[in-house]
């Protein structure tokens, strides 16, 4: 899934939720508090390829900074 997140641009909430494992409601939840960026394109919804790595980062180095504790 890595390699699929490094090609695409961007992704509907829907394909983020299964880029990260989680569920479409905690996409919107995270886009809803900020955590996680997002942009309308109309109607569509769209969370780009490096927000999307940049989430999952910031979520290993909290983890890493939790491990050191």
């Amino acid at each position: 899934m890595a390699n699929d997140v490094q090609e695409r641009m961007a992704y509907r909430p829907e394909e983020a939720a299964r880029a990260l494992g989680c569920s479409r409601d905690t996409i919107f939840k995270l886009l809803a508090s900020g955590q996680l960026r997002g942009w309308h394109i109309g109607a569509a919804r769209l969370i780009s390829g490096d927000e999307i790595r940049r989430f999952i980062r910031e979520r290993e180095e909290e983890a890493g900074a939790d491990d050191s504790e």
